[in-house]
């Protein structure tokens, strides 16, 4: 029996087991074919985060799992709720309110400054004027949208460390993160 350790990043978890990437796959995790968006994000997302974003059932992902010979561990009892809790109120991004669309908007240019070399640190003290916190999968859909509008898979994989640097604390997760370990 393999044993996966949902604390570990999903990019971690399929490098130390490659068909688990198609067992994700098959279960609603679409990025995760997406090579780019599995060295950037997949870098920073747990299963069990995965899931609420998308809205997937953890216990049907862990059944998956097992039946497929895992044997799963790390899984706190909240992250085995039905209903995953980060996702109760999320809208569907179809249904998302123009606000979201600006956001991402500003992302990508963000990112476009910073592909274009503009200063991290200029790129950086508008964005922390602009944004509380971002969500990963925010950056994920910049990031998506500004390479089905041309920018290649490799530029963007080129400036991954860059676009780590600007949103460096900020994200959610690692807000949550940094509250759980100060408590």
């Amino acid at each position: 029996m393999k044993t996966l350790d949902l604390r570990h990043s999903v990019h971690d978890l399929v490098n130390q087991y490659p068909d688990l990437k198609d067992i994700l796959h098959g279960l609603g995790f679409t990025e995760i074919t997406n090579p780019m968006m599995l060295d950037s994000v997949g870098r920073i997302m747990t299963i069990p985060k995965g899931a609420g974003l998308k809205q997937i059932d953890m216990t049907a992902v862990v059944q998956t799992l097992q039946d497929h010979g895992f044997e799963v561990t790390g899984l706190t009892r909240a992250e085995t709720q039905t209903e995953p809790a980060e996702a109760e109120h999320r809208i569907p991004a179809e249904k998302q309110p123009a606000q979201a669309e600006d956001r991402i908007a500003l992302l990508k240019d963000y990112l476009a400054r910073l592909k274009s070399g503009e200063d991290l640190a200029q790129v950086q003290e508008e964005f922390v004027k602009n944004f509380q916190d971002v969500d990963a999968a925010e950056i994920m859909r910049a990031e998506q949208e500004l390479m089905a509008e041309g920018t290649p898979l490799q530029e963007v994989q080129r400036l991954c460390d860059v676009h780590s640097a600007l949103f460096h604390g900020l994200t959610r997760a690692e807000k949550i993160a940094n509250a759980e370990a100060a408590v």
